[in-house]
């Protein structure tokens, strides 16, 4: 079975068809989006994560992971829609995954 890292806010393992999941589930509460991505990375241990998965800020952790890590696929569920909210970061977001997305 595949083993899938899956990121999220809710200490609730999903269950996906397929996946062995392993949750990391992080208490956003008090820090920065920079220090969580930092967090998660180093609780991964390791760059040949193949499979990555997230829920709301957990996707977005994970999509920003991506670059730092050796994917073969990205399971995103609900990306946090307070980053959507603010025109400056939705529009930087939409640019990232452009370009993530012609590589």
């Amino acid at each position: 079975m595949k083993k899938l890292i899956f990121i999220s806010p809710e200490n609730k393992k999903p269950n996906i068809k397929g996946f062995d999941v392993k949750l990391i589930y992080i208490d956003w509460k008090y820090k920065t989006l920079p220090d969580l991505v930092d967090e998660v990375y180093n609780r991964i241990h390791s760059k040949e994560i193949v499979y990555l998965g997230g829920f709301s800020i957990g996707a977005m952790i994970a999509l920003i992971l991506s670059d730092r890590l050796n994917l073969k696929k990205m399971i995103l569920y609900s990306p946090s829609p307070f980053l959507s909210k603010t025109k400056k970061i939705s529009k930087a977001l939409e640019e990232y995954i452009s370009k993530k997305i012609r590589k």
